[in-house]
């Protein structure tokens, strides 16, 4: 059973925590996706595994119907490799702009 005073002090518990949540959260950007670093590193992950299997698939594809294994495969696993290297390297500029702009501008030296 709780009673009035049980439920006062939850209810301003409550309103203590919430108030603090805001407070301490740090600013996001609006387009920015919410992610933490490890999240991030698996999702680079993933960008270069599906590059290598997409472009595996397709080239094995094309060497079957055209019938000229295996050039066609090695050729799109490579076009894979690049294409998932360039997601990555996508992704991390992105990552270090948007850490670039958090922070201040480094002050100019006066000699």
């Amino acid at each position: 059973m709780v009673d009035k005073d049980d439920r006062a002090t939850l209810d301003d518990l409550g309103k203590r925590l919430h108030e603090a949540e805001a407070t301490h959260r740090p600013p996001r950007a609006p387009d920015e996706p919410p992610g933490t670093a490890v999240g991030m590193a698996a999702r680079m992950g993933v960008e270069l595994v599906v590059g290598l299997v997409v472009g595996g698939m397709v080239g094995w594809g094309f060497d079957y119907l055209l019938g000229t294994r295996p050039w066609l495969m090695l050729l799109f696993f490579l076009l894979g490799i690049a294409a998932g290297m360039r997601n990555v390297m996508r992704m991390a500029s992105a990552m270090n702009a948007r850490e670039g702009s958090d922070k201040d501008p480094p002050a100019a030296n006066k000699e």
